[in-house]
């Protein structure tokens, strides 16, 4: 079994805004078919994972509206923004540049997963018609990038 191991970088500033002013989204299937391919695994599995909490991974269709407006507007209508414990001044006050980010954290809770683990076959990663992986982030007024690690396992 052979294995390899690569890191995705995104950039904040180069995600797709939505209608929610903190929540932004980057396809990544492209990203994550070259670390596939650059492991020279045909068979296997590909597994990317966000590390962060306020941010998760999705699968799902790369269509604009969905992803602008409908997606982003589900994660307001489920958990609008307001006062949350994780925010309290006493908290905030013991932590050196921790935002106020107790909705970011309940957002990515809803609907996105830390990691997605997809069937890689002839050293395609295997999605049907209009799936994509997408990286979605709810803080990022908060930070300049992120990252997922990928891991690929399976035979040469």
């Amino acid at each position: 079994m052979a294995h390899h191991f690569d890191k995705l970088t995104i950039r904040t500033a180069g995600m797709l805004p939505t209608s929610v002013p903190n929540i932004r989204l980057y396809d990544i299937t492209k990203n994550i078919t070259g670390v596939v391919l650059a492991s020279k695994i045909k068979h296997g599995i590909v597994v990317a994972q966000s590390l962060h909490t306020t941010a998760g991974l999705l699968v799902n269709e790369n269509e604009d509206g969905l992803l602008q407006n409908d997606f982003p507007n589900l994660l307001v209508s489920l958990c609008p923004e307001g006062t949350y414990t994780h925010d309290r001044p006493e908290r905030l006050a013991t932590l050196t540049n921790e935002p106020v980010n107790g909705v970011s954290h309940l957002r990515a809770a809803l609907g996105l997963l830390p990691s997605v683990t997809l069937i890689v076959k002839h050293s395609v990663v295997q999605l049907g018609t209009w799936q994509a992986l997408l990286f979605v982030d709810c803080d990022p007024v908060h930070r300049e990038e992120r990252f997922v690690d990928v891991l690929v396992l399976g035979e040469a």
